[in-house]
């Protein structure tokens, strides 16, 4: 048994079908239950006759057009253009007031110091975000 474990493992590794490993590793379960092989056919047979499992290799083909279309890229620079841009992965943002981050973040966008404040303090009116403005989190 462990043989014929390793034998499919080796036959994974060198690019033998999944779905060819995976039957022959149900079908070497199932002999050595010694439980009839026919078992499996019609198990099977059951599998392929529901219907939503011809929208699967639909769904395929309509990802892998996506994928070659760059559309994960276009959506990723509309999603950008529509919400805006928050750097992530500084370990300040959580002790940051919301004016603190709103000016650090127009300095990582190069606005000087001061231009920042004051369209900070316009943007925090603008959102009613004045009595948040200075707490943190």
């Amino acid at each position: 048994m462990i043989l014929f474990s390793l034998l499919l493992a080796l036959l994974a590794i060198l690019g033998a079908p999944l779905f060819a490993v995976i039957a022959a590793s149900a079908m070497i379960g199932f002999h050595s239950q010694e439980s009839d092989l026919m078992i499996m056919a019609i198990e099977i047979q059951s599998i392929a006759s529901m219907p939503f499992l011809a929208a699967i290799p639909l769904f395929t083909f309509a990802g892998y057009l996506l994928s070659e279309s760059n559309a994960p890229k276009r959506l990723v620079r509309l999603t950008g253009a529509l919400l805006g841009w928050m750097p992530g992965a500084l370990g300040a943002w959580p002790s940051l007031t919301v004016r603190e981050t709103l000016v650090t973040t127009a300095r990582l966008y190069r606005i000087p110091r001061d231009k920042a404040a004051v369209r900070v303090g316009e943007l925090i009116e603008l959102v009613g975000l004045a009595d948040l403005a200075d707490s943190v989190g």
